[in-house]
């Protein structure tokens, strides 16, 4: 935190400032993050320009050597660091509590977490902080690294020039290396507690997990790899029985500290099935290896570890630098090795096929071992529900291990997705008015669905695509609302076609495609992704999921367990509370009403079944939008698939229910939580009706407010860690807009920080916002534009988003066009217009009792 705070070029506040002041974004592109064993400094900066990418070496040598721990800057960031303490506690906070005792048993990193205690950073002698500098930022213990779009000599040069002179420690401080001892017993963690929302049970088993820097040790990786797909497979499929004994579960190997791994384990289980689901999760380790695998399964798990490597050697060229940052960051501080993405890639291709199922047999033999254990429970204490103890938990371990578990059914054969090929459509006319500015072409199929394409070369293994027709919930009935909620989830859990789920998820083994319908308050959805070799079975799969859905009972039954188990618990959340009670104060909607375990009693399977054969039984309004690597084949394929989709010529739109959020000047208060700490949300609203000049100005405002508000109360009064501030607008059911601003804090200094955040909202109303955060912002918007072009997310996101608004989608392109038009004049009258403290909703949680 200090190295943000003055160093010997930066005094105060002075680095933040500077590279926001060239674009960087404070917590993107500029932060740090510390753990047991190392702390590690991130900046991203701009290649094109030589004084900024030269100035970035500075900042690292301030960070390496230069820090000047001014006594009052420490005792400003006291409060911040405390601030990010207390976001840690609550219920989760209690159970690291108990479980990093048990997780680290026999070890220091047991009793030494590194954000510290309560008492310690309220303590603390500075000339700690500077001792620990001294002692440890050393540079035999240092590595500096750079990826990216550079000239390597030219970096070297500059490492050498500001590092070069850094003088090594005479007689250092010995690095002590730690390590966490096996044991023979198994240890548990039980944890019950009145805010725990939900119920689960979980068994990890650490082993010695030494990078794998021989080959042969790479080819062991790759098949940790594939017999964790086969588990998992075997986990979902158990989760989609009638009465499953856990609502889901997961399985795998990870790496977790001091040169150890874990095997793990867990599953969510209802508050009252957490013996249930501890003797499956054991069974189905049990059935593994005893039985090992089947040559179905292993034929998939492999397909798919292949395709995994497959689309990461096609994009090998394309690699983001913080990605490439990241795997070099890992190989220094705990020797990962990185031979390339094209070797691993080489070396997938060589092993993987080889793979037997004996060999996945003898590996299934070695899966959670018995010794060096860590058992762990958590759920909700409350009154009537039983609590299991070790004894409980260790009798279900000794009951699995004596039980008879037979192997698995032999597999049947996948049949094809659809009964009936659809007819394909026809192309019958073309639209190329925004192919010079933004590289869509359009098209209109035989039955009414528009389609815009954009072929890029950001990805080569990428394809994103999204679809919208409008109407939505908004044309239902209230009594239809809860059914059409679950529809699509009960859609996605019965399959498509003649492929019931666990079918479905055997075909797409092997492909990469992700596809998913949505219903929106006032638009039918669709979005996915896929490879382009696989684009065609992601408009297959969509196609099946509006023209032959199934909608089964069994599906039906698991949604509304996974539902009762989100809802049951809800109240014991004081996040949630606080969440519930704010929509309470702020609208009269009975559809925002929430949900409680006998809302679900509302879903009817044959309502289901009639709901989506009329939203999605015409989408001759379709507008579905591609872009990335397009197959050659693209048009063809979207004339067949989506040219197929139904279509009757239905005209409609969504309605407006005449619902907004209530106007006034509300406030409201929960009493909720153990923990001493608080949570604070304000908002102004009301209508909106600009265009593209108004919404940036919006966007300014949000943009200035969050770092003014960051600037008083984190960095000034030191009561925040952070302040979330939101800008936004809709346009459908009605045109309005909404400014958020959220923190958390000391319950004690609620009053004057809400004070500090109106008086900064007084400020920019009566003065603006000072002209360098305006000028600062405006850059971080054009820096943020050069990578955005780049992503097709970003295209596909704007490009969807105008259409669906009715406007031109090329007039966002001219961004310097907007920019210019913004000042410190233009902020002042948003804030003037749009902050109206006569529509404003304030809520403030504070623990119980309070």
């Amino acid at each position: 935190h200090m190295a943000f705070n003055g160093s010997e070029h930066f005094p105060h506040n002075e680095l933040v400032q500077y590279l926001e002041s060239v674009g960087t974004q404070f917590g993107p592109h500029l932060n740090a993050h510390t753990s047991f064993d190392e702390t590690v400094y991130k900046l991203m900066v701009p290649t094109d320009d030589d004084e900024i990418f030269e100035k970035a070496f500075l900042v690292l040598e301030d960070w390496a050597h230069g820090l000047t721990f001014d006594p009052e800057e420490i005792d400003k960031e006291r409060g911040v660091v405390l601030e990010e303490w207390r976001l840690r506690r609550g219920v989760q906070g209690r159970q690291t509590d108990l479980m990093l005792p048990l997780q680290f048993h026999g070890s220091l990193y047991a009793d030494r977490l590194p954000i510290g205690t309560e008492e310690s950073l309220k303590t603390f002698d500075p000339a700690a902080l500077r001792r620990f500098y001294a002692d440890w930022y050393r540079p035999d213990l240092m590595a500096v690294i750079v990826a990216g779009d550079v000239d390597p000599d030219r970096v070297q040069a500059l490492i050498e020039e500001h590092f070069g002179g850094i003088p090594a420690v005479e007689q250092p401080r010995e690095r002590t290396r730690f390590t966490i001892p096996d044991h023979e017993e198994t240890l548990y963690g039980i944890f019950a507690d009145p805010e725990m929302p939900r119920a689960s049970v979980s068994v990890m088993a650490l082993v010695d997990d030494p990078e794998s820097t021989t080959v042969g040790g790479y080819r062991g990786d790759l098949m940790d790899q594939v017999g964790t797909l086969i588990l998992q497979e075997r986990l979902d499929a158990l989760a989609r029985q009638p009465d499953p004994p856990f609502i889901g579960a997961g399985g795998g190997k990870r790496r977790f500290l001091a040169g150890r791994g874990s095997w793990n384990l867990g599953a969510a289980v209802q508050e009252d099935g957490i013996l249930r689901g501890w003797e499956a999760l054991l069974v189905e380790a049990e059935r593994l290896r005893r039985h090992g695998v089947r040559p179905g399964e292993l034929d998939r798990a492999k397909a798919a570890v292949l395709k995994q490597y497959a689309s990461m050697v096609a994009d090998a060229d394309k690699e983001d630098s913080t990605a490439a940052a990241d795997e070099i960051v890992r190989h220094f501080l705990v020797h990962e090795p990185m031979p390339g993405i094209p070797v691993e890639g080489a070396m997938a291709e060589r092993f993987v096929p080889e793979f037997t199922v004996e060999e996945l047999n003898a590996w299934a033999k070695g899966f959670l071992p018995r010794t060096t254990r860590i058992v762990s429970v958590a759920m909700p204490q409350k009154e009537g529900l039983a609590v299991p103890t070790e004894t409980d938990l260790a009798k279900v371990e000794a009951k699995v291990a004596n039980m008879e578990i037979e192997a698995l059914p032999p597999e049947a054969e996948i049949p094809p997705l659809l009964s009936t090929e659809p007819t394909p459509g026809t192309v019958v006319s073309r639209d190329d008015q925004y192919a010079a500015a933004s590289g869509f072409t359009g098209l209109v199929l035989s039955n009414g669905v528009k389609v815009w394409m954009k072929k890029t070369d950001f990805k080569n293994d990428e394809v994103l695509f999204q679809g919208f027709s409008k109407g939505g919930e908004s044309l239902l009935a209230d009594e239809d609302v809860v059914s059409a909620r679950l529809m699509l989830d009960t859609l996605w859990q019965s399959g498509i076609g003649q492929q019931d789920r666990d079918t479905l998820d055997r075909w797409l083994a092997g492909r990469k495609v992700q596809v998913n319908a949505s219903l929106a308050e006032s638009f039918e959805l669709v979005n996915g992704s896929a490879s382009p070799s696989d684009l065609e079975a992601a408009l297959q799969m969509l196609y099946g999921a509006v023209v032959e859905p199934r909608f089964d009972a069994e599906a039906l039954q698991v949604v509304l367990a996974q539902q009762a188990a989100r809802l049951v618990n809800r109240g014991n959340d004081p996040n949630a509370v606080f969440d519930d009670a704010l929509t309470a104060l702020a609208w009269d909607d009975p559809r925002r009403t929430p949900w409680t375990p006998e809302t679900l009693e509302q879903a009817d399977l044959e309502r289901m079944k009639a709901l989506h054969a009329d939203r999605f039984g015409d989408l001759s309004d379709l507008t579905f939008v591609l872009v990335g690597n397009l197959p050659d084949d693209a048009e063809a394929l979207v004339a067949t698939w989506l040219g197929g989709l139904p279509a009757k010529g239905r005209e409609e739109s969504w309605k407006d229910r005449g619902f907004r959020e209530k106007p006034g000047k509300l406030e409201g208060k929960v009493e909720q939580g153990i923990e001493a700490k608080a949570r604070v949300h304000v908002d102004w609203h009301g209508d909106f009706a600009g265009g593209w000049d108004e919404r940036f100005q919006l966007y300014q405002l949000g943009d200035v407010l969050s770092v003014m508000l960051r600037e008083k109360l984190r960095e000034e009064l030191g009561g925040v860690y952070g302040v979330r501030v939101s800008a936004s607008d809709e346009f459908a059911p009605y045109r309005g807009y909404v400014v958020r601003v959220d923190f958390s804090c000391d319950p004690e200094r609620v009053d004057e920080l809400l004070a500090a955040t109106y008086g900064v909202i007084d400020t920019v109303r009566k003065d603006g916002p000072p002209e360098r955060i305006v000028d600062q912002e405006k850059e971080k918007r054009l820096r943020r534009r050069e990578q955005d072009v780049r992503e097709n997310r970003w295209w596909l996101n704007i490009f969807t988003q105008s259409l669906e608004r009715g406007v031109d989608p090329t007039e966002i392109l001219d961004l310097p066009h907007f920019l210019d038009e913004l000042s410190v004049q233009s902020a002042k009258d948003a804030a003037k217009r749009l902050l109206d403290d006569r529509n404003r909703v304030q809520m403030v949680l504070l623990p119980a009792g309070e």
